[in-house]
């Protein structure tokens, strides 16, 4: 038995659309990797999408790669994760599931078992924000579970306190026992723990991860053996501490290090430190030399880099997103039902709807988050 394992895709997450575009040809050829392969059948433990309403055009290049792997008999096993699940239950996995190019294996929360043609037994449980997903854990039925015939092979999607994961995660004993492969997800680092497996992400989904990880990953398995395959991207990365530096001086540092091997490269600029105005701090001018020399995209953060002696509130070090997580769980008394919020009333306009009907969803995630 040979088959695929992978993760976190985040489809349609990134604005910069040279970089979409960069996830979506991951994911394109880790489809044809697959087949290349000739693996028995793919296993995908959620966040496929980055949101549950993804762009139709991503939603149109991911059906032409899973229509591919149809065509080569190859099926996909699936759950959702916490990105591209919504709070009344809906997921894009079930038009998917409903066109016959994929398996939804925990429709609305609850776990269902598929026989592959290897006679593999497939089931799972989908994940949701702020680790919600733990009740789902405590309502399954783990005796017909963990009765299942084996091999067996068990999705989730979620942090595991034991493997000191990012965030608090949930004990490992909430997993149903007895499998022979735990296909995790949401951990977007590789992960190789006894027979829980987490595949790394697809590709990087922040800034911090082109800085840090860089390049997307996910698993070869053959006789229960994973093989963890690289997806390579070329990424440069730039940091800058600006402390005792003027507005000139920054930006004539950055100018130096325009090189030739550049091109081809995403880059990545960060700015940090304590300097006088830094909000006159020009990128311009770097960012055109560094496209001169061929880089494919330049983004920048500078939410690190600040004036001396602010008042109020010091902004910690970290991405856009950490930061939220920290400070709503040190000012809230509930934070997964503020996050629950943020990301219920953040939701964006999707291509072709309407006002009125986008301000009708809204409401009504919002109304379905008060009668929870």
């Amino acid at each position: 038995m040979k088959f695929a394992h992978f993760a976190d895709c985040h489809l349609g997450s990134w604005k910069e659309e040279i970089i979409k575009e960069l996830n979506m040809q991951a994911f394109e050829k880790t489809i044809n990797t697959c087949i290349n392969e000739n693996v028995n059948f793919i296993l995908i433990s959620g966040d496929l999408f980055n949101s549950p309403f993804p762009p139709i055009e991503t939603m149109k290049r991911t059906a032409k790669a899973l229509r591919t792997l149809k065509e080569n008999n190859i099926p996909i096993y699936a759950i959702a994760g916490s990105h591209d699940f919504t709070t009344t239950g809906k997921t894009m996995l079930d038009v998917f599931d409903n066109a016959g190019l994929m398996h939804n294996v925990c429709p609305e929360g609850k776990p269902k078992i598929y026989q592959d043609k290897t006679g593999t037994t497939i089931t799972g449980m989908i994940g949701l924000a702020g680790g919600l997903d733990k009740n789902n854990y405590l309502t399954i039925n783990r005796t017909e579970l963990e009765k299942l015939p084996s091999p067996k092979i068990f999705l989730f999607h979620g942090a595991l306190a034991e493997l000191k994961t990012k965030g608090e995660g949930m004990p490992m004993s909430l997993l149903p026992q007895n499998f022979d492969y735990y296909a995790g997800g949401h951990v977007h680092e590789t992960i190789v723990y006894k027979n829980i497996v987490y595949p790394g992400a697809l590709f990087p989904n922040n800034f911090a991860e082109l800085e840090q990880i860089q390049n997307g990953t996910f698993m070869i398995v053959e006789n229960n053996t994973p093989k963890k395959i690289e997806l390579n991207n070329k990424v440069i990365n730039i940091t800058l501490d600006c402390t005792k530096m003027t507005p000139k001086q920054a930006e004539e540092e950055l100018l130096k290090k325009t090189s030739e091997k550049m091109k081809g490269a995403i880059i990545t600029i960060r700015l940090q430190g304590i300097m006088d105005s830094p909000s006159q701090v020009q990128l311009k001018p770097a960012i055109e030399a560094y496209k001169k020399e061929g880089a494919l995209t330049v983004i920048k953060n500078t939410i690190q880099l600040q004036p001396p002696k602010t008042t109020g509130m010091t902004i910690p070090a970290g991405n856009a997103e950490e930061i939220e997580k920290r400070i709503i769980k040190e000012k809230s008394k509930n934070p997964d039902i503020v996050e629950q919020w943020m990301k219920a009333l953040s939701s964006e306009i999707n291509e072709g709807e309407t006002k009125t009907n986008y301000e009708t969803r809204i409401l009504n995630e919002a109304k379905k988050l008060l009668e929870s």
